[in-house]
């Protein structure tokens, strides 16, 4: 962890924390993190466990994520409305 993340308050402590601000699919999940999508699928139904590494990667996607927001929005999870 370098000085810049030392000094923020980790605010995603868990996969489901990260998918509420950032729902994705699992698949694009992994290409950002550079794991497979098998991975992701095992923290996503339990069978393992996130390490504190990956705790960091994955706040300091979020706050990547957040502080650009044109490309948040190419990964996220939109829905269409069948009625708009």
């Amino acid at each position: 962890m370098n000085a810049i993340d030392s000094d923020r308050k980790l605010e995603i402590k868990s996969l489901h924390d990260f998918l509420n601000k950032h729902p994705m699919y699992q698949r694009q999940l992994a290409l950002l993190l550079g794991v497979t999508t098998s991975a992701v699928e095992k923290w996503s139904n339990g069978d393992r466990r996130l390490t504190q590494r990956t705790i960091n990667d994955l706040n300091r996607l979020h706050y990547f994520l957040d502080q650009n927001p044109e490309i948040r929005e190419s990964y996220i999870k939109t829905t269409q409305c069948a009625v708009c």
